[in-house]
């Protein structure tokens, strides 16, 4: 579906690291450094925790804290 001329483009505000309440799949790839394989892979073994949102799989932010990725 086209949006037409008249209608503003959806925003997206960008959320601070230390705001958010979790990360997505890719987000948290980016800011550990290793890539999403990796990351679904210590999903699977359960070293990282994920909480459902949907389809879509959270890493919650309280395991980036106790993680030392993010400070409370």
């Amino acid at each position: 579906m086209q949006q037409s001329n008249d209608e503003p483009a959806p925003r997206s505000v960008p959320v601070p690291v230390d705001q958010r309440l979790g990360f997505r799949i890719s987000e948290w790839a980016a800011l550990t450094g290793v890539s999403p394989v990796t990351v679904w892979r210590r999903i699977k073994d359960g070293t990282i925790p994920t909480v459902g949102h949907g389809p879509t799989k959270l890493i919650p932010r309280s395991y980036a804290v106790r993680a030392g990725y993010i400070t409370d």
